[in-house]
């Protein structure tokens, strides 16, 4: 049985396989700057809640960052000073206690921040 279907394969004369053409991306750039333009306009009369809202990220992702930093400092200094006996053990409970109540604000700083920024966005 013959087959009714004609298959034919034909190459660019450039040979851009896959490669795209800059003739394909700069309609894309237009339209995206003009998008981009739009959305500068409407942000324009609420540009103090943009950025508070930035602020507010910057917080959350500081307190984010700084808690394993503290449970370096708890391990290196306090728990290992400790145990090797070059901190008094009662200099080491503290400064773990005193990492302990900054670790639990930090956590409850970036709950704030992290609500915050959810209840100012929407």
């Amino acid at each position: 049985m013959a087959s009714r279907f004609k298959i034919e394969f034909r190459r660019n004369s450039d040979d851009n396989l896959g490669k795209g053409s800059s003739d394909d991306k700069a309609p894309f750039e237009k339209q995206s700057k003009g998008i981009i333009k739009r959305l500068i306009k409407f942000a324009i009369p609420y540009w103090h809640l943009f950025g508070l809202v930035l602020l507010i990220i910057l917080a959350a992702s500081a307190s984010s960052l700084a808690r394993p930093y503290l449970v370096k400092i708890g391990i290196d200094n306090y728990i290992q000073g400790g145990v090797s006996g070059k901190l008094p053990m009662e200099e080491a409970r503290r400064g773990l206690y005193y990492l302990g109540v900054l670790y639990f604000m930090l956590v409850i700083g970036e709950f704030v921040f992290g609500y915050l920024q959810h209840y100012i966005l929407h």
